[in-house]
């Protein structure tokens, strides 16, 4: 097996208490230091089940690799080895075609036309399998997803709606400014409406949704598909070039974290591998943003309580993102509430082949938010909002982008 970069793992024990997945199980080869020491004892391949099902339960989530004082980068290494393992090979690949190919995302764009229709061909198998296995509500796919003619029609309706609530907020004017929203596979499919939430924010700004992005590549990437991540990666790097924008907006936090990572996987591309720094210059998640242009406008009713559920590619440094925590607490001061910040077990495929992994994780999550006192939680990453949206079915407790805390009393 060929060695994987990065140091060795002293076996110190330091990821084992920032481990969802082991906090859950108390299986050490569930444990970074045990799957680690899994892939250093494999001969030939990843025949072993132990092995196979240790990289498996793995949430990509990086807790293990931000204490390694080896700098052994425990979950880079497990993202690296399931790229042998037979477990994530087909039928995962036929979803990375669907969301990179623009054949494949021309067809979906005539479908956006047709709401009967979408609500079916949107529900993702994948999805309707973690909806049955782990009795999660999964959000419905929206009759119109943003990326299709109708959709940015409807961005820009709403987003000259939400403009019109706030017009009471005073903030900075964005004259000037071109944007290029970047919308990620979840906003693109279920939840279009926040990135035009998210425009509202920026009264003056020249908007454009480039239709022919693509999904970002993380969930690929994640499940070793590397070569299909790279490719979604130049696609969408050659899309946002052309758009000529000032900024490249995402309201998904781990959406950044991925598009910080491109000019890595396109460092073999010269060409491509310019453009995507270029890009990662201008990109920006929303928090960090809003943050960094001064345009907090939040102005919620008195009785309102928020807490905030930090993701996992925010927490440790990956995503570029400013915390939410810190976020909140700038513009909500009288009106936020600390809870412990933990993962909430989603992981993209993880929450699907680990059900019952993942809603033990989710739970925990829960209580301590539930111990808050709050009645929103607040979150950054589209993957953490359908999370909690598809779990908290009959709980009095309600769960939105952070974007969407603007102008809530109208919402």
């Amino acid at each position: 097996m060929k060695k994987n970069s990065g140091g060795a793992c002293a076996r110190c024990g330091a990821c084992l208490p920032v481990c969802p997945v082991y906090r859950q199980t108390l299986i050490e080869r569930h444990a970074p230091r045990g799957r680690l020491a899994l892939l250093e004892a494999a001969e030939d391949g990843l025949a072993t089940p132990a092995l196979a099902e240790s990289i498996s339960a793995c949430l990509q989530c990086g807790a293990c690799s931000s204490v390694c004082s080896a700098d052994a980068r425990p979950h880079r290494k497990i993202a690296e080895a399931r790229k042998t393992s037979a477990q994530f090979a087909p039928p995962w690949p036929v979803l990375w075609h669907v969301l990179g190919s623009p054949t494949a995302w021309s067809v979906l764009d005539l479908l956006g036309s047709l709401p009967a229709a979408t609500g079916i061909f949107f529900r993702l198998g994948a999805m309707a399998m973690m909806e049955k296995e782990a009795g999660a509500r999964i959000p419905d796919p929206a009759p119109v997803p943003l990326l299709s003619r109708r959709g940015l029609k409807q961005f820009q309706q709403l987003r000259r709606h939400r403009q019109a609530l706030l017009a009471r907020c005073p903030r900075p004017r964005f004259d000037g400014v071109r944007i290029a929203i970047f919308s990620g596979c979840v906003q693109n499919f279920i939840y279009p409406e926040i990135p035009a939430v998210m425009a509202s924010w920026f009264p003056g700004a020249e908007f454009v949704i480039p239709s022919e992005q693509c999904c970002c590549g993380l969930p690929a990437m994640s499940a070793g598909a590397w070569e299909p991540a790279v490719r979604l990666a130049a696609r969408n790097v050659q899309v946002l070039s052309e758009a000529g924008a000032d900024v490249v907006l995402t309201g998904c936090a781990s959406c950044a974290h991925m598009i910080r990572q491109w000019p890595e996987h396109l460092e073999g591309h010269a060409e491509l591998y310019e453009k995507a720094g270029s890009i990662v210059k201008k990109t920006r998640e929303f928090t960090e943003y809003v943050s960094e242009t001064g345009s907090l406008l939040l102005e919620p009713a008195g009785s309102l309580v928020v807490t905030a559920h930090e993701p996992c590619h925010a927490r440790y440094g990956q995503g570029g993102a400013v915390p939410v925590e810190k976020f909140l607490r700038n513009a909500l001061p009288e009106n936020y509430a600390d809870s412990r910040q933990e993962c909430c077990g989603h992981g993209g495929l993880f929450s699907i082949r680990h059900a019952e992994i993942s809603d033990g994780i989710f739970r925990a999550r829960l209580g301590h938010a539930e111990a808050s006192g709050a009645s929103v939680v607040a979150t950054s990453c589209s993957g953490c909002l359908m999370q909690w949206r598809s779990r908290i079915a009959g709980k009095e407790i309600r769960v939105l982008h952070v974007s969407e805390l603007a102008g809530l009393k109208e919402i």
